[in-house]
């Protein structure tokens, strides 16, 4: 899957004000918590696979909807700020940004809840799509959104010749609708078992799982096998286990994420999945072990963490 034309990611998703907060436990009904850290940064499951994608090196663009209010324009100034292309995003005055709060205890145990927003309108026509992938090599899409505009962004982005990578985070019946247009896939344990139809807790259980994916469509699928790690099952037989690596995880919503953007850049850059795969393990690594769930790592933090022996 090399990037035979020059270049460029084209990420599609939910881009939202992401306020993530620390505290000792959650309060009870009608009591309060001390807030022990707190961090307010632009987020979601489109933007935060973008910032992986720009700290690498690759050239991104995003195509996301954000409301006419200060939160958006606070997260197109902090994501160009940080080498994403904003223009792509549209600005609806119909619907507020979509806002994420989390609620994140000692260990990386979360809570969050979600106001969509304006991500609930992202619906960006054929010709638009279209345009973007003449010149965006790679379209990286977050199922986080509607499914007509999941199966829009996919089915044309795979007529225009473009290596198509999808997160499977959204519903489970929206990932399902597109595999067919997919050449990667990556899904979390929980995800995996839902799309699959069967128990995903660790390697063997993951790869089974994996193995069964690819056979509906992707031919990488990237699969999280529960505390052992993750699974990579792709062309030409190749079968990966990645341990998770030893960090101290302090909140583990940005993992994905990070690591589904981290190997889309290295694919665009002419990686092989079997080079590209443990360094995108190694910058999910990077990203549980911070506060906020924006990735922060560059190739020479991954380098280092991917030698490391595992846990």
């Amino acid at each position: 899957m090399k990037d035979r034309r020059g270049g460029g990611v084209l990420a599609v998703g939910p881009v939202a004000r992401d306020i993530t907060v620390l505290i000792d436990a959650l309060p009870g009904r009608g009591d309060a918590a001390r807030v022990r850290e707190f961090c307010i940064e632009a987020g979601g499951k489109g933007a935060n696979p973008a910032v992986a994608v720009a700290a690498l090196g690759t050239r991104v663009a995003l195509l996301g909807q954000i409301g006419a209010d200060e939160a958006g324009a606070a997260a197109r100034r902090e994501l160009t700020a940080l080498g994403v292309d904003v223009s792509p995003v549209e600005v609806t005055p119909d619907r507020p940004t979509g806002h994420i709060v989390h609620l994140v205890e000692p260990g990386g145990r979360r809570r969050y809840v979600e106001a969509a927003g304006a991500t609930e309108l992202l619906s960006p026509a054929a010709d638009t799509i279209a345009a973007r992938c003449a010149d965006h090599a790679y379209v990286l899409l977050s199922t986080a959104v509607r499914e007509d505009t999941a199966t829009t962004v996919c089915r044309v982005a795979h007529e225009h010749g473009a290596t198509v990578i999808v997160d499977g985070s959204g519903d489970p019946g929206t990932v399902a609708a597109v595999l067919e247009h997919t050449h990667v896939l990556r899904c979390d344990a929980t995800e995996a078992a839902a799309l699959a139809d069967r128990p995903v807790t660790d390697f063997g259980t993951g790869l089974t799982a994996a193995r069964h994916l690819r056979g509906r469509g992707p031919g990488t699928v990237i699969v999280g096998a529960g505390a052992d790690g993750d699974v990579v099952v792709g062309d030409e037989g190749l079968e990966l286990r990645l341990p998770h690596l030893p960090v101290r995880s302090v909140n583990p919503t940005g993992g994905g994420d990070a690591l589904i953007g981290a190997l889309t850049a290295l694919l665009a850059q002419g990686f092989a999945v079997a080079d590209a795969a443990p360094l995108a393990s190694a910058a999910a690594a990077d990203t549980v072990a911070r506060l906020g769930a924006r990735p922060r790592f560059d190739r020479a933090t991954l380098e280092d963490l991917a030698v490391r022996p595992a846990s």
